[in-house]
């Protein structure tokens, strides 16, 4: 049932559930964004350990830790309030039972 809904939310077809599941998206961003992201910030651990010492890998470790820790807590509290106001309109249209 879940591919059978990404495919008809991703054509654009109604559909019995308002939380489709898009495999692909999901997929994508993740070879595109996140796969780069680490491999980043692994570049830059290792280039910082060697080329100075390892008080500054350390430093741009705990940032990037950080900013990526704030990155997905804001990332998914976005994602909840969005679901939640789709599925507000969705139960105020009459599309759906809570």
């Amino acid at each position: 049932m879940g591919v059978y809904n990404s495919i008809q939310c991703s054509v654009g077809v109604p559909s019995d559930s308002v939380n489709c599941i898009h495999v692909p998206p999901i997929s994508s961003y993740i070879i595109f964004n996140i796969v780069p992201t680490i491999a980043d910030i692994v570049i830059a651990i290792i280039y910082f350990l060697t080329s100075f010492n390892a008080w500054f890998a350390l430093i741009v470790f705990v940032t990037m830790v950080l900013y990526l820790g704030k990155s997905v807590y804001c990332t998914f509290s976005i994602l909840h309030l969005y679901s939640r106001l789709k599925r507000h309109k969705a139960f105020k249209l009459g599309q759906c039972d809570l």
